[in-house]
This record gives C-alpha cells, structure tokens and sequence, in this order.
C-alpha cells in the first residue's frame, strides 16, 4: 500500500502521458481509493471533486477513464451535495420575472439575463412532495453530466448559482419542439428529427442514457436546431452492459416511456431513449403528445399493452418512416435499432429495417378503427410453443369506432435464425365482448397444436394481465 493517500496518489499523475487514462482507471477502481473515499470529509471532498473536474478535460470522451471520471464525480456530488468550483457563475444571473415559463418535476424554468445576455434558469424545487426523490441529489447529478457534455445539439449548461439552486443554461427562442411546429407549421420535421438524433447518438457514444428523451426536453436554437436537454434523470454505464434500475427514478414521463420501464421489469437502457425517440417523432409529426386522447394511466396502460398512437397523417411522413418508427417502439427492447442506423434512415443513406414478429421480420402491427396495437411476440420453435389463446383490451383509450373489415393476419412458415426447422406461426384477430359484453378485445391465436411444456412462451409480453389489459384463456 501507497503511503500517499489516493488524492495524493492522482496528483502525482502526468496528464500528458499516454497511460493517464490507464493510471486514473487503476486508482479509481482500488480498494484503497474505495475504502478511502467513503471516510473523506471537508478540504479532502473539494479537493477530490476539483480533481475529477479537471481530468475531464483531459480525457478522451470516449475513453474508460472519462466514463469512470463521470460516473465517480456524479456520485460524490450527488451524495455529498457539493459541485466543483468551476461550476460556480461569477457574473451575477438576474431573473425577469416572478412566475416560470416552465415546470417540471423537479424544478421551474425561468428566463433571465447574464450581462444582458439572456439565459435559461432552471430553479431547483426544494420542498419536493415526492419523497422517494431527492430534489437536491437530482441537482448536483444534472449539472455534472450535463456540463461535460458539449455537443450543437445538446444545449449548453453554462454554469450554477448557489443561493438559489440554479441551473443556467443558453437560452433558445424557438422554445420546445411540440410549440416551435406550431408556429413554424412549415418546419421541416425531418431535419428536426435528425438533429434530435444526432444529440441522441453524442450521448449514447459517450455511454450517457438520457432517460427523459420527449418533446419538452428538446429545444429549438435560433437558427432552427434542435437541442437535447434537462439531463435530470441522465445516467453514465460503465459499459453498454451497466444500466440503471427503473425503480432507481419516478420521474419519467409515461407517453414517452419505454414498457419495460413502466412495468418496473426493465432498466434504463440506451434502447429505452430509442423507444422514446419513437414517440418524439409522433410529435414533430402531429404536433400533439402521444396518447393526447388518453389520460396518462391510460396511455402507461396501452404501453404496457403493447398499444401504439395512429399512423401521423403528415404528407412528409413516409412508409420508410412508419417502419422505423415501429422499429424504434417495439416492445421488445432488443429488436430496436441503434441511433447509427436511425441516423441513416433519416438522412436517406440506408432503408429501414423491417419491424420484426417474432424476430424474424414481419411486421405485427394490426389496426382497430383509429387505434394500432403492436403485438410483438419473442421467438419460438414448435418444441415451446402451445397452443394458446391471448385477448387483448383496447379499453385504455376512447373506445374507437371498429371496423367491420378486419381481416385475417397470418405469416407463412418460417424458420427462426440458428433454430432449424419450420414452426408455423398464425395469427387472427376479430372484435368479440369480454366476459361483461361491455368492450371491444382482440383476440390474437397461433397454429401451433404441438405437445410440449404447458407454459406462456411470451412472458415479456403477457405478464399484465391483473391489469385489465391483457387476458389468458
């Protein structure tokens, strides 16, 4: 063991070597370093914090000192409830007027004035309700993620005021995406979208999950762009494999959010910010929120239910679009796609992946009326797969109008990849009266009469069923 003490340790590191990164990992992830900070208090925390600051830029973004740099200074700030000097404004921000022009669960959003530049403030809500959250906690991790990450489509985070709690960042006129389609009907959604998703590949390349990715997140800067922010709920894997516990937050928002999230079976994930991504298009393309016909219980239900919003009737939007958009919103987060190959889709250079049912390619949406249901099933071979009888409500929404034309879906055989043989795989829907000939239910069977273990194949899927939403015969 060192007798420097691991602060000692980290100072005595040359920045400009080639192995910094290496060096930083390797006291990071000791046992001294680990035993060492738990015990730390006062001068020792400033010191340490002030550290890490300044390593960050010195890092490579991408390297694994950087990721672990971040998610240490996270941390510690978090819990101890300090933030480095640097984050500290020595200009005085000045705020124009007593009532927010935003409010979101965590704090209210003011507009103010830096040396006569104006600037967005963002006022920490002390006295939070919610006691499973930890308004200050949310702070400190929000300004630190948030100021190390520099990108034109992530807005920037100029700095903090201690008395009151601030967060201020650049202003953007064009306000939020939903409000800047609704004065600029003409917008173009696609270049929108693409700057949404630029910012969106920025973090994930930096191992950042945003986790609250909707349209009010999402500014709009004076020339036009798009820019990603309010990094509240952000979070730094360690690798693509480190995710964060659903149940670690109650802040999202459940238009925009992800079913495994919302069924506290899943993680924040960087195929969670796809998911919401999905929903986001709905706005730039409709110019409403997903669901905007449902209350939010009903629309965390239809999420849950494997429900999806309508088609956008936008002549912009194209069947190339539709199909990523299922893609993005699938219910089985693995078969979404990575921001690279949304980037492609959007921009013209690669078409979309087909929707997958059953992980093999067929698309599973089926339509009611108005409304869609993606029913998205895992793989399956005949051995595992018996007979079965699912019915799914569409009540969580406004009854739609059903259509009297609703016609057979079926695929052909088919062979999963890497499982040989030729399962077949049927699928039929028709409107029938639950138990209380009250509501309209889908009714959705397979083919298969095989013999074979008497389980649900589809646990990710129908696990709802105490809910209303989803039913077993």
């Amino acid at each position: 063991m060192s007798s420097l003490d691991p602060l000692e340790q980290l100072h005595r590191l040359k920045s400009s070597s080639s192995k910094f990164d290496d060096q930083v990992c390797n006291i990071l992830y000791g046992r001294e370093y680990q035993q060492w900070v738990r015990g730390i208090r006062g001068d020792d925390v400033v010191g340490l914090v002030d550290y890490l600051d300044r390593a960050l830029d010195t890092l490579d973004p991408a390297s694994s000192g950087f990721r672990k740099c971040l998610r240490e200074l996270r941390h510690i700030c978090g819990a101890r409830t300090i933030l480095p000097t640097s984050y500290a404004l020595s200009s005085q921000v000045l705020v124009v007027g007593r009532q927010p022009v935003a409010s979101g669960g965590s704090g209210d959003v003011f507009e103010g004035t830096i040396n006569d530049s104006k600037v967005c403030v963002k006022r920490v809500r002390i006295y939070n309700k919610d006691k499973d959250v930890n308004p200050l906690k949310t702070f400190y991790q929000e300004a630190i993620v948030w100021k190390h990450l520099q990108h034109k489509n992530i807005v920037p985070l100029l700095g903090v005021t201690a008395t009151p709690l601030q967060l201020v960042s650049e202003w953007m006129s064009g306000g939020d995406l939903t409000d800047y389609i609704r004065k600029c009907p003409d917008a173009g959604r696609l270049g929108l979208l693409s700057d949404v998703a630029e910012g969106l590949y920025f973090l994930h390349s930096r191992n950042v999950i945003h986790g609250d990715l909707k349209g009010p997140n999402i500014l709009i800067d004076g020339a036009g762009h798009a820019r990603i922010t309010d990094f509240g709920l952000a979070t730094v894997t360690q690798n693509l494999d480190s995710m964060r516990s659903a149940s670690d937050d109650q802040g999202h928002t459940a238009r925009w959010t992800a079913p495994e999230i919302l069924n506290e079976e899943g993680t924040y994930s960087k195929e969670a910010d796809v998911f919401s991504f999905a929903m986001v298009m709905i706005e730039a393309f409709t110019g409403a929120i997903p669901f905007n016909n449902c209350l939010p219980a009903a629309a965390t239900l239809a999420i849950m239910g494997g429900q999806r919003p309508p088609r956008p009737n936008h002549p912009d939007f194209t069947g190339e679009l539709w199909e990523l958009m299922q893609r993005c919103w699938h219910q089985v987060s693995h078969f979404r796609p990575e921001v690279a190959g949304i980037l492609k889709v959007l921009n013209g250079t690669e078409p979309p992946p087909k929707p997958y049912l059953n992980g093999i390619g067929s698309s599973s949406t089926l339509s009611i009326g108005q409304q869609s249901l993606f029913a998205t099933l895992p793989k399956t071979t005949a051995k595992h797969s018996p007979s079965f009888h699912n019915t799914i409500s569409t009540a969580s929404c406004p009854t739609p109008q059903i259509s009297s034309q609703l016609s057979e879906y079926s695929s052909d055989p088919v062979s999963p990849a890497g499982r040989g043989g030729g399962a077949g795989i049927h699928l039929s829907h028709k409107v029938a009266p639950n138990r209380s000939g009250s509501r309209p239910v889908l009714e959705l069977g397979d083919g298969y009469n095989q013999s074979g273990p008497s389980r649900n194949p589809f646990p990710q899927i129908y696990q709802n069923a105490n809910l209303g939403i989803i039913r077993e015969y």
